[in-house]
């Protein structure tokens, strides 16, 4: 199976992967992708910027640009697949702690509904 899906990857064109890459991406990831050539698009203006500081803080300001730009696009990336395949689905129900209020509705069957 190894050698088949390598010779047949090797015998394409590029034309033919990249509408295989089309078909098998999914709206979700497309999401990720563009959010990461956001990111990159940013984090090439903010070093442009460096251009406007002083020779002596320059390095500083290299590795604070590339820092924070890795570091909130690793946040935005976890909290956006998080919400691709969510684990936890939200359920009706009673609220959690809802002890006080009126005794005769809950006892009838009433209670307090979170939706």
């Amino acid at each position: 199976c190894y050698r088949f899906c390598c010779s047949e990857l090797l015998a394409s064109t590029p034309e033919e992967l990249s509408l295989r890459v089309k078909r098998t991406m999914t709206p979700q990831w497309r999401g990720l992708v563009n959010g990461t050539i956001i990111y990159l698009v940013l984090g090439a203006i903010a070093m442009g910027c460096r251009m406007m500081i002083n020779k002596t803080n320059q390095p500083l300001y290299t590795v604070s640009v590339v820092l924070t730009t890795v570091c909130t696009w690793l946040l935005w990336a976890c909290c956006y697949m998080s919400q691709m395949y969510p684990i936890l689905y939200p359920e009706l129900g009673m609220a959690p702690g809802n002890h006080g209020g009126d005794h005769a509705a809950e006892a009838a069957g009433g209670g307090h509904r979170l939706f």
